[in-house]
């Protein structure tokens, strides 16, 4: 809807020492775990404020989580 907004969303990073070869077979490294929940609502993006609030809620929560990996 062209409506863009910088916000500020609480991060959890959880380091895992040597657990690279867990995930990918012979790899021997770290991962770095990136978790994150939030809320957002539709009307403040201009997404039929409003409306339809009956089917599909104003606040979206929002769930993410982000592996990196650090070979070694």
């Amino acid at each position: 809807k062209g409506t863009s907004k910088e916000i500020t969303v609480p991060v959890k990073f959880t380091l895992l020492k040597d657990k690279l070869g867990q995930r990918v077979p012979n790899m021997k490294g770290d991962l770095l775990v990136i978790r994150s929940s939030f809320t957002v609502k539709r009307g403040d993006f201009g997404i039929m404020p409003g409306q339809a609030e009956d089917k599909v809620s104003d606040a979206i929560e929002l769930t993410l989580s982000i592996a990196g990996a650090s070979p070694r």
